[in-house]
């Protein structure tokens, strides 16, 4: 018993998977050239300490916008590496990652498109999954999602909805000003599911959402057989204790199933549906000063909420990360 405790512990302290977009990377940040380098600082702020200053990442490939990074939580993910494995989870596109991925070296394994795609940087290369690639195209083989991607896009196109088909396993549908969502996720043909994504509807193959991903990568790095499947193809569910931290609807899977979550501010409606859901005591609603909000849960775990908007109330939570992981 004592031995089975102990593979808990080391492996809570192991796996440390974060989002990406308004996690560890801020598109709000109003920011001004320092001395001509290339770092940047959060407006409104005195640039009197390195948590300030950010570097600007490569546009996304999609949008065109330009997210920052501090160094502030490039120190802390250093730190989180000594401790830990470090993965991202985000549901950018494979284009840019490849884009981004240089600008966050204690980042070892990546996770994007939704889950769609693993890659593992070698040393200055980084190498996609084909273990993870080759179990989705056997659960699409037996499903014909991608089929039912295409169709559906060119079915939404056709009345009007701007859809991103630049995705793997996925599609994006843009918001349109006239219409909600709800009329296009009642038709979404049976073999596929959705998600919500920085205000855009993300519809993905089944398999491939960030805590598939994230449970099958981990099985395979704890050498546990990561390729069973039961009759209808998914993942054998296990309990594999990892720390999570994210902010959007596409995490919320990961966040439910991780040992302990770290949530940034601000959150989107979703997850704060499901944050209130697991706040029994009213820790959210409470008059405090403190920065950052613990919600307990039932089973020992815990999810902790910053109060702080952006890159400083991500750095709060980064602080208890390792806080965390030091004393596991």
């Amino acid at each position: 018993m004592l031995n089975f405790f102990l593979m808990l512990g080391a492996m809570i302290q192991r796996f440390f998977v974060t989002d990406c977009d308004n996690t560890i990377a801020f598109y709000n940040a109003t920011a001004t050239v320092v001395s001509n380098s290339t770092l940047f600082t959060i407006s409104n702020s005195t640039p009197s300490s390195k948590n300030q200053e950010l570097i600007k990442l490569p546009p996304s490939v999609g949008s065109g916008k330009i997210a920052y990074v501090s160094l502030g939580i490039l120190d802390k993910l250093s730190t989180i590496s000594k401790f830990s494995t470090v993965i991202c989870a985000s549901g950018m596109r494979t284009k840019t990652m490849l884009q981004r991925e240089s600008y966050f070296p204690s980042i070892k394994y990546w996770i994007c498109e939704n889950g769609g795609k693993i890659f593992h940087r070698l040393e200055s290369r980084i190498i996609e999954d084909i273990d993870w690639e080759n179990f989705v195209k056997n659960y699409d083989r037996n499903n014909d999602c991608k089929l039912s991607l295409h169709l559906f896009a060119n079915a939404l196109r056709s009345i009007g909805w701007s859809v991103d088909t630049d995705y793997t396993y996925m599609i994006r549908v843009q918001k349109r000003i006239d219409l909600d969502f709800s009329s296009v996720i009642k038709n979404i043909p049976n073999n596929l599911k959705y998600t919500y994504n920085l205000g855009y509807l993300d519809i993905h193959v089944p398999i491939c959402n960030k805590l598939s991903a994230i449970r099958w990568l981990i099985s395979k790095l704890l050498n546990i057989d990561s390729r069973e499947f039961n009759s209808s193809f998914h993942l054998v569910e296990r309990d594999l204790p990892f720390i999570f931290m994210g902010d959007d609807d596409n995490d919320i899977s990961a966040v439910a199933a991780a040992s302990s979550a770290f949530i940034t501010h601000p959150c989107s409606p979703g997850m704060m549906d499901f944050l209130k859901a697991q706040d029994s005591e009213g820790v959210l609603s409470s008059v405090s000063d403190s920065e950052i909000r613990r919600i307990r849960l039932s089973n020992d775990k815990s999810i902790f909420v910053s109060k702080l908007e952006g890159a400083n109330g991500a750095l709060k939570l980064l602080e208890v990360v390792i806080e965390q992981l030091k004393h596991t």
